[in-house]
């Protein structure tokens, strides 16, 4: 086991060659003999029992994703002072071929890679797992050219073990955790504004001689206008990379929601379509929410059809106490506050929550404003519409609500 070379197998996984070194240690290329397929496995020497445990306890955390754009994690285990993972094995190679002047894709082929990762990083999001390390080099391809985002646990796991060093590629770090602050989703968000950039036009947006410089530069410069190295780029493009990759968390997108509707305009636009907000990305998104689940496509497009999106900039009033309205908002982005008519803060809505439920079924007057917190996206439900859709949907719906009411007032004894 000293020697790498004599490692022919780990648990039931044959190995058939080593692929080179991961975040935690050695890649192999393995078979799976009961499943029959090829397996990569990403291994780590993991010295203490407190290591082992936060090993395996990450690795069930992310184990749990499940998303065609997401690399699927088989397997964990260890073997002799071997922790491992068994993952998904993906043979088309990294995004990294297509992150060069000489081999860039199409302006539409490139954001439609973009918009499938904002799905997997956004389910990821409402999971509440970070990835903490995108790049190109984490940014697998199917041979049909599927985007799938790996090395999520490795990246969460080789950070827990080795907090006294700032982890993470230099590049796509962002300014909290050059700062060694604490971590949000937005810290994704301006990894992914870093390899957007990349990916348009080839050049690294945050370079250096050494790593002190690039970290320097993360932390205090902007990159080059995106358009200095390729013109034909819309506008509007630019300005979504300025706000995926803000300094300030405050000013940067705080869902890949968010980030990817703006994309989606962009995309719409340079095919001839409309710039109007589109319902299949909504449609996508709002069926990974806990309330959704049991509503299959059809049923929540017709919900959505007959509801309203609603955008809602920092600080904006949505509805404000004593109004009589007949709907209930959901957060699918953002964050809201209830404010009383004292302007204190009664609670803070997330993705997921949701407002104006005692109005939607009685009709009495709201008892408290709804105030966007970060610039928020909302579905603006009416109870008089939902009147007016097949009764399967309304049973869904009406279950899905008390369900939800029950597990706010008694959280204990819903399990």
């Amino acid at each position: 086991m000293n020697n790498d070379n004599e490692l022919e197998s780990i648990g039931r996984y044959q190995i058939k060659e080593r692929l080179g070194k991961g975040a935690m240690g050695e890649v192999y290329l393995a078979w799976d003999p009961y499943i029959k397929r090829n397996v990569a496995i990403k291994t780590s020497m993991l010295s203490s029992s407190e290591d082992r445990e936060k090993f395996f306890i990450e690795a069930q955390s992310v184990g749990r994703l499940n998303h065609p754009n997401i690399i699927a994690i088989y397997d964990i285990g260890e073997q002799n002072n071997l922790s491992y993972i068994t993952m998904e094995h993906v043979e088309g190679g990294t995004l990294e071929k297509y992150c060069t002047p000489k081999n860039l894709l199409s302006i539409d082929k490139a954001i439609q890679i973009i918009l499938k990762l904002c799905d997997g990083l956004y389910y990821a999001q409402l999971q509440n797992v970070i990835h903490r390390d995108i790049k190109p080099s984490n940014i697998l391809l199917t041979k049909l050219g599927m985007p799938k985002i790996s090395d999520f646990g490795t990246a969460v796991i080789a950070q827990e073990f080795e907090k006294s060093k700032i982890k993470g590629t230099p590049s796509y770090m962002s300014p909290e955790q050059v700062k060694g602050k604490d971590i949000t989703s937005e810290t994704d968000i301006f990894s992914l504004g870093c390899v957007i950039y990349e990916l348009l036009s080839g050049k690294v947006a945050f370079r250096g001689r050494n790593r002190s410089e690039i970290l320097n530069n993360i932390l205090n410069k902007q990159p080059a206008p995106i358009k200095k190295y390729r013109p034909e780029l819309p506008d509007s493009i630019e300005q979504i990379i300025e706000k995926a990759i803000s300094k300030d968390t405050i000013t940067r997108y705080h869902s890949f929601l968010e980030l990817s509707d703006d994309l989606s305009v962009v995309l719409r636009h340079l095919k001839g379509g409309s710039k109007t907000s589109s319902e299949s990305q909504h449609i996508r998104f709002v069926r990974q929410m806990d309330f959704f689940k049991d509503f299959d496509r059809g049923q929540i497009q017709k919900l959505l059809s007959s509801s309203k999106i609603i955008t809602v900039s920092t600080g904006n009033v949505i509805i404000s106490d004593g109004d009589i309205d007949d709907s209930i908002y959901l957060v699918i982005s953002g964050s809201a506050a209830v404010v009383d008519r004292h302007d204190n803060i009664i609670k803070s809505l997330n993705q997921g929550d949701f407002f104006g439920e005692m109005s939607f079924l009685f009709g009495t007057p709201l008892t408290g404003s709804l105030i966007a917190e970060v610039d928020s996206i909302l579905v603006k439900i009416s109870s008089v519409e939902v009147s007016k859709l097949l009764d399967s949907i309304q049973l869904i719906f009406y279950k899905n609500l008390s369900y939800a009411m029950g597990k706010r007032f008694n959280p204990g004894g819903f399990k």
